[in-house]
């Protein structure tokens, strides 16, 4: 059951990438950027550990994607 849920939560960056561009063509830009702005900041944050040589530099992206997919998910449904 862990290793599932495991799969499931790093499944969510690429699900979001692909959620994410489809909510920036079609939605307006104040709803879609909010997800944006903090994967962003994870990828900032990301960059600057693999080049400080971390092992742990994509923990931020792979624990914001779900947290942002959730964003858009709910945006989504609002929007409905």
């Amino acid at each position: 059951m862990d290793l599932l849920l495991g799969m499931l939560v790093m499944m969510c960056f690429p699900v979001y990438l692909a959620v994410q561009v489809l909510a920036l063509m079609r939605w307006p830009w104040r709803i879609s950027l909010v997800p944006l702005l903090l994967m962003g900041a994870a990828l900032v944050s990301t960059v600057a550990g693999f080049a400080q040589g971390s092992n742990l530099a994509p923990i931020f992206l792979i624990l914001g994607a779900p947290v942002s997919l959730a964003w858009l998910g709910v945006a989504y449904l609002i929007r409905r």
